[in-house]
């Protein structure tokens, strides 16, 4: 395109954006965005660009750069940027940088919660990810599968059997429960690993067949083997003491 002599808009950068975020290359993504502002200026990039370029550099671990864009092209009232920004100090277990960004964030949407609440698992801090779901609650935000699935995980670290009971009959009364892969798992993972075998394996026998995938079955198995294996456990240790 640029050898026969088109010159490129916006668009074509942010699809161009996407490509390098494909191949997690950090080096063509920089190529790309100095041409862009070789081709378009500042005044140039839409909101589109903007945060194309910011997650590009986000989930390339160079924040550094996402913010420069964020703070000297991006439209501080878009909320799409400011998600983007939030979901990348999450993405990059940069919790108090994500957490002051979304104190000053002027409309919260459910994106930047949730990717406040993935991040703080991701960097094994479950009790604070269960604090935010609690204030999002109180926002009057409704969980998506996303925010639900990564709520569920980490009730099921820190065996948070009262929140992760109020996420399941959620789910049951918003119908999702067994049409939904990641949740069908999820709440079958909670269940084993909280001790409440038999409630877990309800909610899997609850399932229809033709939707049991492998990772359903994986946790099935794989949470009755560790649980079979502890009772093993126990009685060798009993048995030893005697």
């Amino acid at each position: 395109m640029l050898d026969l002599g088109v010159c490129p808009d916006s668009f074509t950068f942010v699809s161009v954006l996407s490509l390098c975020l494909e191949l997690d290359d950090a080096r063509i993504g920089k190529a790309v965005h100095s041409l862009a502002c070789q081709v378009l200026g500042s005044d140039g990039f839409n909101s589109h660009l903007v945060i194309g370029l910011i997650d590009m550099y986000s989930k390339c671990r160079i924040m550094e750069l996402a913010d420069l864009v964020f703070r000297t092209i991006a439209d501080g009232k878009d909320v799409k940027a400011w998600s983007s920004m939030v979901s990348g100090y999450a993405r990059c277990r940069k919790i108090e940088e994500a957490w002051k960004l979304f104190e000053v964030m002027p409309n919260k949407d459910l994106v930047a919660w949730t990717a406040l609440i993935g991040g703080c698992c991701q960097s094994g801090r479950y009790k604070e990810a269960l604090n935010y779901f609690e204030e999002m609650e109180q926002a009057g935000l409704r969980p998506d599968v996303v925010t639900i699935v990564t709520v569920l995980s980490a009730c099921a670290q820190l065996g948070a059997l009262c929140t992760g009971n109020k996420v399941h009959h959620y789910v049951e009364g918003n119908g999702l429960l067994g049409r939904n892969s990641r949740i069908n798992t999820a709440i079958v993972d909670i269940y084993c690993k909280c001790g409440c075998i038999q409630t877990a394996l309800d909610v899997f026998h609850g399932v229809d067949d033709t939707l049991k995938t492998v990772d359903l079955f994986n946790a099935i198995i794989w949470d009755l083997l560790n649980m079979d294996l502890v009772r093993k456990q126990l009685q060798y240790s009993v048995r030893w003491n005697c």
